[in-house]
């Protein structure tokens, strides 16, 4: 299914009061739903039962230098995403496989920077890619990579 198949079938179960011209009700849903995500955030934060990113990449790094040894190995590290990214291309419904990419590619970045400077740099990464201009997805297929403009 496609986004636009999604769409049209999401229409169909949306009951509101002036459906299609009234954008107020469908966004305070929206808010809303966002509100309880958040709040289910704020409660891992406040049980502890969240994950420690920072104590994550420390372990993995540590394990990481314990069985693949020191220094940077970068050649070995882009060999392995590569390796990776065939078998994402033969099964890309397998999140096992996506998230060996994520450990790969934060363990390449461990290997250059501590614990800190990554969870910093991802951050500061995210709100560029926020503040950034992109072209509308809905003239891409969905096989062309969506770049932000230059």
């Amino acid at each position: 299914m496609n986004f636009n198949e999604y769409q049209k079938e999401a229409q169909a179960t949306a009951v509101y009061p002036g459906k299609g011209e009234n954008l107020c009700y469908p966004t305070l849903g929206l808010n809303g739903e966002a509100g309880e995500v958040g709040e289910k955030v704020k409660k891992l934060m406040r049980d502890h039962d969240g994950i420690d990113f920072k104590k994550y990449l420390l372990d993995q790094h540590l394990w990481a230098q314990n069985v693949f040894g020191p220094g940077a190995r970068d050649a070995g590290l882009i060999n392995h995403i590569k390796k990776e990214l065939d078998e994402i291309n033969k099964a890309p419904g397998d999140i096992e496989e996506w998230v060996d990419v994520v450990i790969l590619a934060l363990e390449g970045a461990l290997r250059h920077a501590n614990p800190e400077t990554v969870i910093d740099t991802l951050l500061t990464k995210q709100k560029k890619n926020f503040s950034r201009k992109w072209p509308d997805w809905r003239t891409f297929h969905s096989n062309e990579p969506i770049e932000h403009l230059k």
